[in-house]
């Protein structure tokens, strides 16, 4: 009878514990025993949906219910706090909603991700424009200058009419690097350090030099030069080609016109059937400056319509910059040179140069360079020349082993009487791209 009394008794204590199964027992002994929250909520998921009639399964719930909001609240912001929500209280009051904001995370994570993408295709789109304009800044800038000098209007007046009439000629003409002046003659000088790879060794130093000359005949424009200094063409096939063109190597130097004269046709070509070729035209030596340059030998990006806007413009630092866009990097727009805001050239009634910041004379900036030191230039050997319209145009190379400054480059004049076509509207070549 008293051992009877003592098991009733530790029935009322342990309620339906007695009653439980081992696995019924087991599992909320894991809820009772979980040394973290994150653990005995696990627990808690388990036994609830092992044992829908254990004896312990009201109050896990009950607890369950107690934490439902919390734990959502908690984690609610992140993908990694929705997942252990849902893993916790799959049944949960919030599963809706932790479903729906799962769905829209994973959405901005796909957007993150495109946008990563795309910012990377933008990066390397923006560094292969940025290395095809560096490349070929000497054809951009040779096909801007042979656009903006056939255009002019106003041939063989006076040099300030030429600048009054041709406003964008004379803002580029006055940008840096500053053009230097005398009665005779106007020169911009520009200069470009590059090395080539070599095989098996480093690499060889170059220096690519160019000027542009305009040559006035009593204070008017008489004629305009793009010239290249020792054989200024094989260093352009050197610089944009990366190909080393040996000085005194003929085949080399063949090969090096021969590419030049590619470029050249696709200039011609869009001058379309207006351009007369000259049978047998011979050009006179073309003698060196006498004005020497100033210092500011550098690369043209003035003058250069690939240039990327951040070159002339400067944009509020509060401003947001929208990102370009792939084509814009990659595809050239087909649209005309913009006006480039400079300083425009400043010449007075007489054709000569006034000593400004912008413009300064040979006296105020440096020394006058000695003509060729007394040697004599070399006649240069013709790769094209022809007219049109009123104007003359030669395309010319210096031989191997000239003497004196042995220019390449292009001469553009008025021509002759009945040499080239009546003189018509002002003409307008495209710049090529390449």
């Amino acid at each position: 009878m008293k051992a009877l009394l003592l098991f009733v008794l530790w029935v009322g204590v342990s309620g339906c514990a007695a009653f439980a199964d081992k696995a019924d027992y087991a599992d909320y002994r894991k809820v009772r025993l979980a040394h973290d929250d994150q653990t005995r909520l696990l627990a808690m998921r388990s036994y609830v949906e092992r044992h829908p009639d254990g004896a312990w399964r009201d109050s896990v719930q009950s607890a369950r219910a107690a934490r439902d909001a919390a734990a959502f609240e908690s984690g609610k912001s992140s993908r990694q706090g929705i997942e252990r929500y849902l893993k916790n209280f799959p049944d949960g009051v919030f599963a809706a909603q932790a479903h729906s904001r799962l769905s829209a995370i994973a959405l901005i994570e796909q957007r993150k991700q495109e946008d990563a993408v795309r910012a990377k295709e933008l990066a390397s789109a923006r560094a292969e424009r940025e290395q095809v304009l560096h490349k070929t800044w000497v054809t951009r800038f040779l096909g801007y200058w042979l656009k903006t000098l056939v255009g002019l209007s106003a041939w063989g007046e006076p040099i300030p009419d030429v600048a009054k009439n041709n406003p964008a000629f004379s803002r580029a003409f006055g940008a840096r690097p500053r053009p230097r002046c005398t009665r005779d003659e106007c020169v911009k000088f520009y200069e470009s350090h590059f090395a080539i790879p070599v095989p098996g060794a480093t690499r060889v130093e170059r220096t690519l030099s160019l000027l542009l000359r305009l040559r006035m005949h009593e204070g008017r424009l008489a004629r305009a030069e793009l010239l290249m200094p020792a054989q200024g063409f094989s260093r352009w096939d050197e610089f944009e080609n990366q190909r080393v063109v040996v000085d005194g190597d003929s085949e080399g130097r063949e090969r090096a016109l021969g590419w030049v004269q590619e470029r050249i046709a696709a200039w011609v070509a869009v001058l379309g059937q207006g351009a007369a070729p000259l049978a047998d035209y011979a050009l006179g030596s073309i003698e060196q400056p006498a004005i020497g340059p100033n210092g500011e030998l550098t690369d043209t990006t003035a003058e250069d319509p690939g240039a990327p806007p951040s070159h002339v413009q400067v944009q509020d630092a509060q401003e947001p910059q929208r990102e370009p866009e792939v084509a814009e990097l990659v595809q050239p727009k087909n649209e005309p040179t913009p006006d480039m805001v400079f300083a425009p050239l400043q010449v007075d009634s007489a054709g000569r140069a006034q000593t400004a910041p912008e413009l300064a004379t040979p006296s105020a900036a440096g020394p006058l360079v000695p003509a060729a030191s007394g040697v004599a230039a070399s006649s240069p050997s013709i790769l094209r020349a022809f007219t049109w319209r009123a104007l003359r145009i030669v395309f010319f190379a210096s031989p191997l082993g000239a003497a004196g400054p042995a220019y390449d480059g292009v001469v553009i004049e008025p021509a002759r009487p009945g040499e080239g076509a009546p003189a018509g509207k002002a003409p307008q070549l495209r710049t090529q791209r390449h």
